[in-house]
């Protein structure tokens, strides 16, 4: 077993290579300020412009191209962040309608998204 793994091998180097996407960050804190049952259509148009907009702000001002594609942000949540988060069991990801709910490990990460939430003035405009 890895030392940083937990108990139920789950790594803290994981967690924060998941919570290195700005796309993964906004899902999971989307996902925090809800209950747990609570169910998050990602695909829907409203909550597509709402990432791709968090996105923008945290671009503008690292020179990064703040254009996110509405379109291309769909196709990288279906072909990249929702199944990495799915594979850890971060989310429960239902691939038909797009919704999503949190996962067995979603506990796992709550304290790094809290923080990251808590200290967000104090972090680099990247973050």
């Amino acid at each position: 077993m890895n030392p940083d793994d937990d108990e139920g091998g789950f790594a803290t180097a994981e967690a924060l290579r998941l919570l290195a996407g700005d796309e993964r960050r906004h899902i999971l804190k989307e996902l925090l300020e809800r209950g747990p049952g609570e169910r998050v259509d990602l695909l829907e148009a409203e909550t597509l412009r709402e990432i791709a907009e968090q996105t923008r702000r945290e671009t503008a001002d690292t020179g990064a191209n703040a254009n996110v594609d509405i379109e291309r942000l769909e196709v990288e949540l279906r072909h990249n962040h929702l199944p990495r988060l799915a594979d850890q069991n971060i989310i429960e990801w239902d691939e038909t309608s797009g919704s999503i709910t949190r996962g067995s490990n979603f506990e796992r990460v709550r304290p790094f998204i809290e923080r990251l939430d808590e200290y967000s003035d104090e972090l680099p405009d990247d973050w």
